[in-house]
């Protein structure tokens, strides 16, 4: 499967120490969308599921974790992401994906994949990123999306870390060879400002 990279530990996109892993290829190639570098697939290497959840092993150290997978666009690859989600239930019932697809229309793609996937997880986040839309809440890109409780035991642990977040979106920032990676919801403006403050501190 096509992943672009996995981070551990990610505290800003949903409650406790998580893994996040981001998958390339994206159809939906929405205006401000903060992983543009991921709309492309070909830009990735191939790496198997099993190597992921090897991966996954290795840097959580058997800590406890949940597991955010975003892209990217993560139903693009319904086949490879069912067999990883299946494998991540061994580790984790903490599973969170966002789509650009809407939960309806996932539901009625008639796909078993799909179907598996949705029995997996925990926690989808749905819809096309929409810039006019943001207002930099907590989990949710722009106020079109929604939060869908897929296992209902999760949905007052989920509520809980929105609120103890104060109605505001946290960034997380990682350094990746010579580069940054930003983890987060951003402000609409992000991009303006993420390369003035990079441009400020000669990391052009």
């Amino acid at each position: 499967m096509k992943v672009a990279r996995i981070i551990f530990p990610i505290k800003v996109l949903g409650p406790g120490n998580r893994v996040g892993i981001w998958l390339a290829g994206c159809p939906h190639r929405c205006k401000g969308c903060s992983n543009p570098e991921l709309w492309d697939s070909s830009v990735v290497r191939d790496i198997s599921p099993v190597s992921v959840i090897e991966s996954i092993k290795k840097i959580t150290h058997n800590d406890p974790f949940g597991v955010t997978i975003t892209g990217g666009e993560p139903f693009v690859q319904y086949e490879e992401l069912c067999a990883m989600t299946k494998m991540l239930l061994e580790l984790t019932d903490d599973i969170l994906v966002y789509t650009g697809y809407t939960f309806e229309q996932l539901k009625e793609s008639n796909n078993g994949y799909i179907f598996d996937i949705l029995n997996s997880i925990a926690v989808i986040i749905d819809g096309k990123y929409v810039e006019d839309k943001n207002s930099a809440q907590p989990l949710i890109g722009s106020s079109n999306q929604k939060i869908h409780f897929l296992k209902p035991s999760f949905k007052s642990v989920y509520q809980k870390y929105i609120l103890n977040m104060h109605g505001e979106s946290l960034i997380q920032n990682f350094a990746s060879n010579n580069s940054v990676i930003s983890v987060g919801i951003h402000s609409p403006n992000f991009s303006t400002e993420f390369d003035r403050y990079m441009k400020m501190h000669g990391l052009e």
